[in-house]
């Protein structure tokens, strides 16, 4: 069984409570129990008998229909979270020493063992890494993240790409998510552009959009730009509502006199101003779409979002057969370096 099938059997498992599992060995011998963890290159489980650890390449496949003891259930659950905790202190331990590495062959040994560890475990570590100092242990991160193969991982990698304040390492993490999963990572792009995010990170995934080029790419665009442009006409209707002088359980008027006109309240002004800038953070973010789909495209349509779907549903119907979109240009190569050493992401 590969690596990534049972990183995602990890992940499923990790979500839930421990359940039972009939693994079937390469060598034909059958083992039931419940799944613990795989870590170093072997899988945990725990059976009646006790625990087991098989070779990773030994398992042939995962039946996972069978219901054990509520007793071995728990004791797997147990043995799951001394397994995370091990892994994650010695995940800690890898990350540090990287870092003090004197040359390219430590690394290369410290960056096997990281990508040897419980997944779950990694992955928690290498996202509290994301946010730390030092530029090589966060490339590494980023790059076993993106590595790995799981949604959350990538999610975490995309997150960076998106929030970082470094605008070389903002371009690593992209170009890494991208290489590792197109289609995942301009999913999320694409929930993020659409809101509601704050605008700075909806304008910055609308230029990771822009930057991958493709077919895939246009049609979250387009739908972007249809969802800015109906957020942007319910805030300009919530912004132009008539504002009453007198608030809806005003006194009675004494003696038949009406009050002179009251002047609008601070908290009115206050509200009046965020909607106004509601409006004009959506008026970018819908200018972005749209100069995106322009210079993908190289049409014109404006900002009208039925124009251009209209438009990439006729080519959608008889695309141009060896070219995407205009200017469409493969995802910059990752840089070779020495083993151990995180790849940055080409200049463009």
């Amino acid at each position: 069984m590969n690596r990534s099938a049972i990183v995602s059997l990890a992940l499923a498992v990790s979500a839930a409570p421990a359940a039972a599992e009939r693994f079937h060995l390469r060598s034909g011998e059958v083992l039931d129990g419940a799944y613990v963890g795989e870590s170093r290159g072997r899988v945990s489980l725990l059976t009646s008998a006790g625990p087991r650890e098989v070779p990773r390449e030994a398992v042939a496949r995962i039946d996972w229909t069978h219901t054990p003891p509520a007793s071995l259930r728990a004791r797997a659950r147990r043995a799951r979270a001394r397994l995370l905790a091990r892994d994650a202190r010695e995940a800690r331990r890898l990350l540090r020493s990287f870092a003090r590495a004197r040359n390219d062959s430590e690394r290369a040994r410290r960056y096997r063992r990281l990508a040897a560890l419980e997944p779950e475990a990694l992955r928690a570590t290498l996202d509290a890494a994301l946010r730390g100092r030092d530029p090589a242990t966060r490339l590494l991160a980023v790059r076993l993240l993106a590595a790995s193969g799981s949604p959350q991982a990538l999610g975490a990698v995309v997150r960076a790409a998106l929030t970082d304040p470094d605008p070389e390492f903002a371009r690593a993490a992209h170009w890494a998510a991208c290489r590792a999963n197109p289609d995942l990572a301009r999913s999320f792009y694409a929930e993020v552009a659409a809101g509601p995010a704050r605008t700075a990170r909806r304008l910055r995934a609308i230029a990771c959009l822009r930057e991958l080029k493709d077919h895939g790419s246009v049609a979250c665009l387009v739908r972007v730009l249809e969802r800015a442009q109906a957020q942007l006409r319910a805030a300009q209707t919530r912004d132009v509502l008539p504002r009453a002088s007198l608030p809806l359980r005003s006194r009675r008027p004494v003696g038949g006199a009406v009050p002179a006109e009251r002047s609008e309240s601070p908290r009115a002004e206050v509200r009046a101003n965020n909607a106004q800038s509601a409006v004009a953070a959506l008026r970018r973010v819908v200018a972005a779409a749209r100069e995106a789909l322009e210079a993908l495209t190289g049409q014109g349509l404006g900002d009208d979002p039925t124009a251009w779907r209209r438009w990439w549903a006729e080519r959608k119907a008889s695309p141009r057969p060896g070219k995407a979109v205009e200017g469409a240009a493969p995802a910059p190569a990752e840089k070779s370096s020495p083993p151990g050493r995180p790849a940055t992401s080409a200049r463009r």
